[in-house]
C-alpha cells in the first residue's frame, strides 16, 4: 500500500529553497502523482515541524550518505520516520564531533550498523531502534487519514472520521501492517466509490481491521477547489500507554510483552557484530514512535531499573553474549535526550559513562514543561479580571 501525493505548483517553488534536496530530487510535471514522501513535505511546508525537517534534511543530507539518500527515495511514512530518527541522531552528534561520526554503508549479507564514530582508539558502533508499540493501530489511524486526503478525486472535501470501541484495549486487536496495508488498499477503492456519489452530511459506515473498532465517516462538506482538503479524525478512549509495558516489575512477564518480543528480537540480530577489543556497540531504542505522551518517564529511577532488568534479562542467553555492550533508551527529535545506559560490558560503568559522555550520549530526556500552581493561578486571576471588566 503506498499513498500518492499530487504534485503542484507549491513543490516547483518550495524546492527552490533547498538546492541538496532539489539537485537530487527529480519532480514530474505538475498533477502528476508520486509516492515519495519528500512530495508530501514539499507540499505542506506551511507546517513549522516540516519546513524544519526540510531545511534538516537539506543541510545534512550530502553528509548523512546513505540516511539522506535513502530518505530521498522513501515511500512509506514509517520508514520515513525512523529515517529521520537516524538523521536526528547523526546531526546530534555531527554538531558536536564532526567527521569523527560517520555513517556505515550497508553492505548485502553483512551486519552493519547505522552509525560509526573513532574516538580514543575506540570504535563506537550505534544502531538504531524505533519500534512501535502498537504497530498495527498507528499505522492505521495515521494512514487512514493521509490515504482519504489524498484521494485522487476532482473535488476537495472536509471530512470527518470517527473510530468508536467500548473495548478500551482495542488497539491490540489490529492485526499485522501487511493486513493493516491490504485492508487500506481495498479502502481507498470502495470509499472513493462512495465519495463521488455522496451528498454532504452523508455518512459511511465499515469496520475498522481491529473487529472491535468501528469507523463512522462523514462528509461535512464539498468544494469545487480540490486542493481544499481536511480530514479530522477522533480515536475512540483507551487505556493503553507504553509507560504500562515499564511498569512490569518482573523480567520474564515483560519477555512476553510486545515490546519485550521487539527488544529481544533486535539484541538477537546484533547489527553491530559480535563482541570486540576496541569497539563499543551500542544499541539505541528510540521511544519517539512509541504510543506515550512524555517520554520523560525514562528518567525516572523506577522505570530505568525496570528498563535494566529488562534489557538483562532479554539479553542473558543470546550468544554471543554480549549482544551488544550498551543499550540506551532515548528520544531522537530536533531535540535528542538519552536515559541512563544499560551496561551488559566488562568494562566498568565510569568507563561507560565516560565514553558516551564523550560522544555527548548522556543529555538527559527533556521533560514536557507544565504550568506550576503559581502560573495556573495567575492565569485564571487575568481570566476573573477580564470577565469582570467586560
Amino acid at each position: 500500500m503506498q499513498i500518492n501525493y499530487k504534485i503542484t505548483e507549491i513543490s516547483k517553488t518550495v524546492i527552490e529553497q533547498f538546492p541538496w534536496i532539489k539537485s537530487r530530487l527529480s519532480l514530474g510535471e505538475i498533477g502528476t502523482r508520486d509516492s515519495r514522501e519528500l512530495i508530501r513535505l514539499l507540499e505542506n511546508i506551511h507546517y513549522p515541524h516540516i519546513k524544519k525537517t526540510l531545511k534538516q534534511i537539506d543541510k545534512y543530507g550530502k553528509d548523512s550518505g546513505e540516511i539522506g539518500e535513502s530518505i530521498l527515495a522513501c515511500n512509506d511514512p514509517f520508514v520515513l520516520s525512523r529515517l529521520l530518527a537516524e538523521l536526528n541522531l547523526f546531526v546530534h552528534l555531527y554538531d558536536n564531533l564532526g567527521s569523527k561520526v560517520t555513517p556505515v554503508r550497508r553492505v548485502p549479507n553483512q551486519k552493519t550498523p547505522d552509525l560509526s564514530i573513532i574516538i580514543d582508539d575506540y570504535e563506537i558502533l550505534i544502531e538504531i531502534f524505533s519500534p512501535m508499540d502498537f504497530y498495527g493501530y498507528q499505522i492505521f489511524t495515521q494512514l487512514l487519514t493521509s490515504c482519504i486526503k489524498n484521494l485522487d478525486i476532482d473535488f476537495g472535501f472536509d471530512i470527518s472520521v470517527s473510530l468508536k470501541s467500548y473495548n478500551f484495549v482495542y488497539t491490540c486487536d489490529f492485526p499485522q501492517f501487511r493486513d493493516i496495508y491490504n485492508w487500506l488498499d481495498q479502502f481507498k477503492i470502495n470509499f472513493r466509490d462512495w465519495l463521488e456519489k455522496a451528498k454532504p452530511e452523508d455518512i459511511y459506515y465499515i469496520d475498522s481491521p481491529a473487529s472491535s473498532a468501528k469507523l463512522k465517516i462523514q462528509l461535512k462538506s464539498i468544494y469545487e477547489n480540490p486542493e481544499i482538503r481536511s480530514v479530522y479524525l477522533s480515536e475512540a478512549t483507551r487505556s493503553t500507554d507504553t509507560t504500562l509495558f515499564f511498569r512490569i516489575g518482573n523480567p520474564g512477564q515483560f519477555a512476553m510483552t510486545q515490546w519485550g518480543i521487539k527488544i529481544k528480537d533486535k539484541l538477537q540480530k546484533q547489527q553491530a557484530g559480535p563482541p570486540r577489543p576496541k569497539a563499543i556497540r551500542i544499541l539505541s531504542i528510540n521511544f519517539s514512535l512509541s504510543d506515550t505522551s512524555d517520554l520523560s518517564f525514562l528518567n525516572n529511577p523506577g522505570y530505568f531499573s525496570n528498563f535494566e532488568n529488562d534489557i538483562k534479562y532479554l539479553a542473558e542467553d543470546i550468544s554471543p553474549y554480549p549482544p551488544y555492550d550498551v543499550v540506551i533508551a532515548c528520544e531522537l527529535g530536533f531535540e535528542c535526550g538519552f536515559s541512563k545506559p544499560v551496561n551488559l560490558s566488562s568494562y566498568n560503568d565510569e568507563f561507560i559513562n565516560m565514553i558516551l559522555s564523550k560522544i555527548y550520549l548522556n543529555k538527559p530526556i527533556r521533560k514536557i514543561k507544565v504550568a506550576t500552581e503559581e502560573q495556573v493561578n495567575e492565569f485564571l486571576a487575568s481570566i476573573k479580571k477580564t470577565n469582570g471588566n467586560s
